[in-house]
């Protein structure tokens, strides 16, 4: 199979809602799906990648679905990401300075296959940005990770690699504004993944006691704000060896709350 190149694919068509200008906790105005397509490279002659899943789905307006599942067959490279937006558009009620909070909670998991990994590196992610647009500008975001794994392997070097890929080649192209965001932190977390020699683990959220990140700007009284909390899960490997090679991550995540208040 050629190397694919990104070519991002058109997101939700943003719906025209009247913006909020009340403080404390928000409605979810608008979802959208953002899952990228497969992106791989190195792949020549019979070799062959296969997508098995690539979804992201919404029960309601406060629960999310997202999974991707891949297979590579040869020696190459094989990146997979799928994301979900909640939004809410807010006018600022008067000039100063506010904090955004999301509360949210889910579980997930990841496999990959087969047990032996010479030869194979895997990077693979879940994690959950909150960020405020102004326009096309983010004036303020934070991200938080729900799990990180790589394999064991000769270092971080091979993760770091791994992770530029899935950033530059998949999220940053196809997550729209919040894209760029995220991409420049699976960056950062490369040194801290550590390596993991079970093919399969995850996270499990407590409902009882939710996830909760925040994150504050100064906005200008009448401006409209784009309120965002996107979920995103993705993984990237690499074959040296002309063999199977695939992996899975999958995460259910549920938004218990939205809320904005002065500081």
């Amino acid at each position: 199979m050629p190397t694919t190149s990104p070519t991002p694919t058109p997101t939700a068509t943003p719906r025209r809602y009247d913006p909020l200008t009340r403080t404390g906790g928000l409605p979810i105005q608008e979802t959208a799906g953002l899952p990228a397509e497969p992106q791989s490279s190195g792949i020549t002659g019979d070799d062959e990648v296969h997508e098995l899943a690539n979804r992201a789905t919404f029960d309601s307006n406060s629960r999310t679905h997202l999974e991707v599942d891949g297979a590579l067959v040869g020696d190459g490279r094989l990146g997979m990401n799928a994301a979900s937006a909640f939004r809410t558009y807010w006018r600022a009620p008067e000039t100063g300075t506010y904090r955004l909070s999301a509360a949210y909670w889910g579980n997930g998991g990841y496999e990959y296959a087969p047990r032996a990994t010479d030869g194979r590196d895997y990077a693979l992610c879940s994690e959950t940005n909150l960020a405020v647009f102004d326009g096309d500008r983010a004036v303020a975001h934070e991200t938080h990770p729900d799990l990180q794994h790589r394999t064991g392997g000769p270092g971080a070097s091979v993760a770091e690699q791994l992770l530029e890929f899935l950033a530059y080649r998949l999220v940053a192209p196809y997550l729209g504004l919040v894209g760029g965001l995220i991409a420049r932190v699976l960056i950062d977390w490369a040194i801290d993944l550590e390596p993991r020699d079970p093919t399969e683990g995850g996270f499990l959220g407590d409902p009882f006691d939710p996830t909760r990140i925040t994150t504050e700007f100064d906005a200008i009284a009448g401006r409209v704000y784009r309120l965002q909390v996107t979920p995103s899960v993705g993984f990237a490997g690499r074959s040296t060896i002309d063999w199977h090679t695939a992996a899975r991550v999958e995460s259910v995540y549920r938004l218990e709350e939205l809320s904005i208040q002065t500081v």
